[in-house]
């Protein structure tokens, strides 16, 4: 039987939990700097095509 201070004893894996914590928020930051990016290079575009298309 395991008794809790095996628990805290115990090493193996605790990268791999550290990972599964910590790596989605990373992935959520990612690619809400990539969708931003996105949105960004969208809207430079239109305004391009805004400024390019008002000349006489």
């Amino acid at each position: 039987m395991l008794c809790v201070s095996d628990f805290t004893r115990a090493k193996e894996g605790t990268a791999a939990v550290e990972f599964a914590l910590i790596a989605p928020l990373f992935f959520l930051l990612f690619l809400t700097l990539v969708a931003f990016a996105i949105y960004l290079t969208a809207a430079h575009s239109l305004q391009q095509l805004k400024d390019f298309g008002s000349h006489d």
